[in-house]
């Protein structure tokens, strides 16, 4: 009791101060997508051991080239209504939230059938096979309700997170993720129906979660497009759109890439380092370190033993992922000035340069190509965002904070390289021991950081004695 009455003074005392309140306020709201993102999370783990184990490079490398398109079409068609609904649910009356969903809805679906009619007629022709060097007659039917079910999902999700449900939020994702798990291990491990069962089971899994999130929403929707409704909607989001492909496209051109100056072989050793690698975002937020561990192994074993050149390129990968991660704080500057078109000027220029080195790489280094192209196009973003930041919307930054890692890091670098000859008989203590000594010294400046923020803005003793008057 005594515990619970310290942690309930903890938390008043907490909300009493500005940064505090501002962090428990984003506390709530992320804790709202916890369960989803880990059941996202799970099937990202759970899916890579069984693909690699029952698929081929070669079959992967067809399946990384499908499915990043598939990725690409989904995020076209959703034309960013997810953030226009948002910003349009908090400001309608909530009579007419009916309205705004299914507008948005049909609107969605319409695009995403477009969209998917497109990709499915490509693939089963013979741009298809021209594209993927394979015939994909068996699947080439089942990507079109694919891209209109993942539409779907998308914009019914983003309905729950206006509506602050995390409860049926998170049903979806477990529905999702036991569908696709259950339906891909009977189609592949006992069917053994390649990649025909690898679609389906993720069609079946995309249906169980639609089926169950027009149950949850559906009930008051109105079904008819409104003009004035979705036209400035779309006018609204159409402008990020462009920001999200330029994004998803530095991704999906080192596939492409690959396929034209290599083999699909090592674009399925790049698809299955990609798809370890977004665990990472995981890590950031929830403890999958165990879960990673496994799927390392798993990927490793004897039977996937040829997907063992694929952790070369994980560091790379890793990389790729931190600056997603960076892209985030380094954009604050950029939203306050209300300049959004300066997103999409920097996601231009990263996917011009990721463009240009994977033309120059490619050819001559292969995965390892795609690699240090897409990292270092990746890398160009969080700087151009602060660079675009700090032009329109001056923010206080500390030098020693945006420098401090990078140095570190790379000292980081170096001693590891060096970890045989300091300790001989014990490398990996030397690297464990280097990396704990930096991720220390990092934690400590965050929080003096933050500890001098908190003085910076506690109310003088004259502005409380004024405001108590």
């Amino acid at each position: 009791m005594k515990l619970i009455s310290k942690l309930r003074t903890l938390h008043e005392r907490v909300e009493r101060e500005p940064i505090g309140a501002t962090l428990l306020s984003l506390a709530g709201d992320s804790t709202v997508y916890l369960a989803g993102g880990i059941l996202i999370g799970l099937g990202n783990i759970i899916l890579v051991p069984l693909y690699t184990r029952i698929l081929s490079p070669r079959e992967f490398g067809v399946y990384a080239l499908v499915d990043i398109t598939v990725l690409l079409l989904v995020a076209v068609s959703a034309l960013k209504l997810d953030v226009s609904y948002l910003k349009w649910f908090a400001d309608l009356a909530p009579s007419r939230r009916g309205e705004l969903l299914g507008s948005t809805l049909l609107t969605g679906v319409g695009v995403s059938l477009l969209c998917g009619l497109i990709l499915s007629i490509s693939v089963a022709g013979r741009l298809g096979e021209f594209w993927l060097h394979t015939s994909a007659h068996s699947y080439a039917w089942l990507l079109c309700p694919i891209v209109i079910l993942e539409n779907l999902q998308g914009l019914l999700m983003t309905d729950l997170r206006a509506g602050r449900r995390p409860v049926p939020y998170s049903m979806s994702g477990l529905l999702r993720l036991a569908g696709i798990v259950a339906a891909s291990y009977y189609f592949l491990s006992i069917r053994h129906m390649g990649l025909h069962g690898l679609f389906l089971g993720r069609l079946i899994g995309d249906a169980l979660a639609v089926g169950y999130l027009c149950a949850a929403c559906l009930r008051s929707v109105v079904w008819k497009i409104v003009p004035s409704l979705t036209v400035p909607m779309i006018r609204f989001g159409l402008p990020l759109v462009w920001s999200v492909f330029a994004l998803m496209l530095q991704d999906a051109s080192g596939r492409y890439f690959l396929s034209r100056y290599g083999t699909l072989d090592e674009v399925g050793l790049l698809g299955a380092a990609i798809k370890v690698g977004a665990v990472f975002q995981m890590l950031v937020a929830q403890p999958f370190g165990v879960a990673w561990g496994g799927v390392l192994f798993q990927i490793v074993k004897k039977q996937s033993a040829q997907y063992y050149p694929a952790i070369a390129l994980l560091p790379m990968i890793l990389l790729v992922r931190a600056m997603n991660v960076i892209e985030q704080p380094a954009s604050v500057g950029i939203y306050l000035a209300g300049r959004t078109d300066l997103l999409a000027m920097s996601y231009v220029a990263a996917l011009g340069i990721n463009l240009l080195l994977l033309r120059l790489l490619t050819p001559h280094f292969g995965l390892l190509g795609v690699g240090y192209a897409w990292f270092l196009g990746s890398a160009i973003v969080p700087v151009l965002f602060l660079v675009f930041g700090q032009r329109r919307y001056r923010l206080s930054l500390r030098p020693e904070l945006l420098l401090a890692p990078i140095f570190l890091w790379i000292g980081a670098f170096v001693l590891r390289s060096q970890a045989d000859r300091l300790w001989p008989s014990h490398p990996f203590l030397v690297q464990c021991g280097v990396s704990l000594t930096v991720l220390f010294i990092l934690g400590f400046l965050v929080s003096s950081d933050f500890h001098r923020l908190r003085r910076h803005l506690r109310p003088s003793p004259a502005i409380l004695e004024v405001s108590s008057q």
